[in-house]
């Protein structure tokens, strides 16, 4: 969430040659502007924020899409008490962290500035504890072993800090606090090499990984980072699984058999979904990753604090 809308707005107007002493001019001026100017001088903005278009909330009004937390929202039970389905990937990071490695530049460049660099990369605000906390990462995340050594640690810890905490967290929130059922999967499929473009980037540095981020829409959209399905016959029965889940899901039915979010709480329950055969996923309930990084009292980019209960 950003917390101050209005310094950012002003900052993109300012680097996008829009007046910026009345806010109604900058308001029409921005809107006028092409999509893509805003997008492009967003690496030029100064600001708190790493990721710089995130959700607002709004001062009260008749126009205001969403004028109230979306964390007090669910706990005040204002939302709508329907069904949810959370899910990630085994591999949420490695598309975020790896491509850069590939430049042997880059790899030195954070194995000497640790401690300067990687809080901000992991959407922290730095702190007076900044050094402590930055090899307390690393040791939780790579053993102290260095970056090029452990490769999956890295991946995992962008993977975590980036998608699984929140959707967990999430996840756990409306579990908490509604009626309906939640439930979660984690998609764990292993694609064959080259249907994944993205994942070429980063071949060279000869990673194994697992199911990287958005893995598991493949098998229900097409995306342009990816090659037609109907070009890997073996993924074929994957579709239909994948499409089997969702539909059942949407039409709520099947669904008796799976176990909730909320079934195993303070431990986060979800399927684990490895195989186009149903029998072979199984349940698991294990502790949420967000124990760790709750664990270091920090203070996140603009967000709202969401702790277990």
């Amino acid at each position: 969430m950003n917390r101050n809308a209005r310094k950012t707005g002003l900052a993109f107007a300012q680097a996008i040659g829009c007046p910026t002493n009345d806010t109604t001019v900058t308001l029409k001026c921005l809107r006028e502007r092409p999509a893509g100017h805003l997008l492009n001088s967003a690496d030029s903005i100064e600001s708190e924020l790493s990721i710089k278009f995130v959700p607002v909330v709004e001062p009260v009004g008749p126009k205001a899409f969403i004028d109230e937390d979306p964390v007090d929202l669910i706990k005040s039970k204002a939302g709508s008490d329907v069904p949810a389905l959370f899910s990630y990937c085994d591999d949420e990071g490695s598309e975020f962290a790896l491509p850069s490695l590939a430049d042997e530049k880059k790899i030195s460049e954070i194995e000497e500035n640790w401690n300067e660099l990687i809080l901000k990369k992991l959407l922290f605000v730095e702190s007076d504890k900044t050094n402590e906390v930055s090899q307390t990462i690393r040791k939780h995340f790579l053993d102290n072993k260095k970056v090029n050594e452990n490769l999956q640690g890295y991946s995992k810890m962008f993977g975590e800090r980036y998608f699984i905490d929140g959707i967990q967290k999430a996840a756990i929130l409306h579990a908490e606090h509604q009626s309906s059922p939640v439930y979660s999967y984690r998609f764990s499929f292993r694609t064959p090499k080259g249907f994944n473009a993205l994942e070429l980037v980063y071949a060279r540095l000869q990673y194994e990984g697992g199911s990287s981020h958005g893995n598991d829409n493949s098998f229900l959209f097409n995306a342009m980072y990816l090659k037609p399905i109907q070009e890997f016959p073996e993924l074929l029965p994957m579709t239909k699984y994948m499409t089997d889940v969702w539909m059942k899901f949407i039409e709520q039915t099947g669904q008796s058999d799976w176990s909730t979010v909320k079934s195993a709480l303070p431990k986060f329950t979800y399927l684990d979904i490895w195989n186009s055969d149903p029998s072979k996923n199984t349940f698991k309930s294990e502790e949420p990753v967000g124990l760790f990084w709750d664990s270091l009292n920090l203070h996140r980019q603009n967000s709202t604090p969401i702790s277990y209960h």
